[in-house]
């Protein structure tokens, strides 16, 4: 990426969406225990976790458990984005989506996706568990940053093909790590712990 994008990138956030910490978590202090009977004291996650639970972006469990690597739904994701981003919900009646109905509990969450040109297709897989790379493309259109993903080409991940560009944005932009240095897993399941990490670094 060259030079003059990553300032354009960091320009954008400080006009824009804050980014606290980019790579690194620097928002608030680190929570010293969990709040979750699922989550230990020393687990890398604890500190976005709590934040994200006391931020109202996400919840836990009835049993008083975190869901500590469980996956993450689409439909739940979508609320999570909503929250986070603190957007008015939709107020449509009629969905944007053939799998989404009036009854559900999700269904204004996913029509302000459909409304705020997150997600656009007319099938939305409300249950189907939501990859890496989806959450990655999801939050960069959030940001606004559509048009800046569809015209990068760089990525530092040798396992990315399909979306690559907004895989980029979001690694340049602090939001998601990679597996490891040079591989992303994008079609791998979003872990909830994951999920709370990408939110938090946006919060």
């Amino acid at each position: 990426m060259k030079t003059m994008k990553i300032k354009t990138y960091i320009d954008k956030i400080i006009t824009g969406v804050t980014l606290a910490g980019l790579a690194i978590n620097v928002m608030c202090p680190a929570v010293m225990a969990a709040s979750y009977t699922d989550v230990p004291s020393d687990h890398w996650a604890v500190s976005v976790i709590n934040q994200a639970a006391d931020a109202g972006i996400m919840q836990g469990r009835d049993n008083g458990e975190f869901g500590l690597g469980d996956t993450i739904k689409r439909c739940e994701f979508a609320a999570m984005l909503v929250r986070m981003m603190k957007w008015d919900k939709s107020t449509a009646e009629v969905s944007a989506f053939t799998d989404a109905n009036a009854n559900d509990w999700f269904f204004a969450d996913v029509n302000t996706l459909a409304e705020r040109n997150v997600y656009s297709e007319s099938v939305f897989r409300p249950n189907d568990n939501i990859t890496r790379r989806e959450m990655a493309v999801m939050l960069v259109k959030a940001l606004g940053y559509d048009e800046l993903a569809k015209s990068e080409t760089n990525t530092v991940f040798g396992d990315v093909i399909a979306d690559s560009g907004y895989i980029a944005v979001a690694y340049n932009l602090g939001i998601i790590n990679g597996k490891s240095e040079t591989v992303f897993d994008p079609e791998g399941s979003a872990l909830r712990e994951e999920g709370a990490a990408m939110m938090m670094r946006l919060y």
